[in-house]
């Protein structure tokens, strides 16, 4: 029999649209054996395609887009070799930024042994060195596993200007240093 209400629901498989004018949808809080994903240990989540869906409501256009983006790169870039990869997103960034630094800037780089330490250090360990490392992480690790690292940067910070320049710790410094230490160690601590 058919319901007495006007409303009758039934759900449709992502990616069919219905073009019917007397048809509204809305979301709901059912997901199908095709929206979900088993992980290894046993987890159901909600597939990739399911979680865009669903968060389209509630994120802004661009967060939205931001995610579109992800789910993308991993499907169409995941085979990427991380090294060119690096080499081409660098390439292409320093050629759009050299041009339009000569548009607007005023180049003014005095060469000493100083400035060209600075600059390789600026570029290869803190720029190449450091992304490489991050994008090594996370293709063995849970992206929450390493961008939760970001947290040990104002911690690394103070204890370089320390041991660099002789900069004085405080109490308050260290009983941060110690709670983000740990916060840091708690979240990428393996599951027992």
């Amino acid at each position: 029999r058919m319901p007495t209400a006007d409303d009758i629901d039934f759900s449709v498989l992502h990616g069919i649209h219905l073009l019917d004018d007397g048809v509204r949808l809305r979301q709901t809080t059912k997901i199908g054996a095709l929206d979900v994903v088993r992980l290894s240990n046993g987890v159901a989540l909600a597939s990739a395609p399911r979680l865009a869906f669903d968060l389209a409501r509630d994120l802004s256009e661009i967060d939205l887009a931001s995610v579109v983006e992800q789910l993308i790169q991993r499907k169409k870039c995941s085979t990427m070799p991380l090294l060119w990869g690096t080499v081409v997103q660098y390439a292409t960034a320093a050629v759009v930024l050299l041009v339009l630094a000569t548009i607007w800037e005023r180049i003014d780089f005095r060469v000493t042994g100083r400035s060209v330490f600075a600059l390789m250090w600026a570029v290869v360990v803190l720029s190449i060195a450091a992304i490489l490392l991050m994008l090594w992480l996370l293709q063995r690790r849970a992206a929450s596993q390493v961008t939760s690292l970001f947290f040990l940067t104002p911690a690394l910070s103070a204890v370089e200007g320390a041991v660099l320049f002789s900069e004085r710790l405080g109490a308050l410094a260290l009983a941060g240093l110690l709670i983000s230490l740990l916060g840091v160690a708690f979240v990428t601590r393996k599951a027992i």
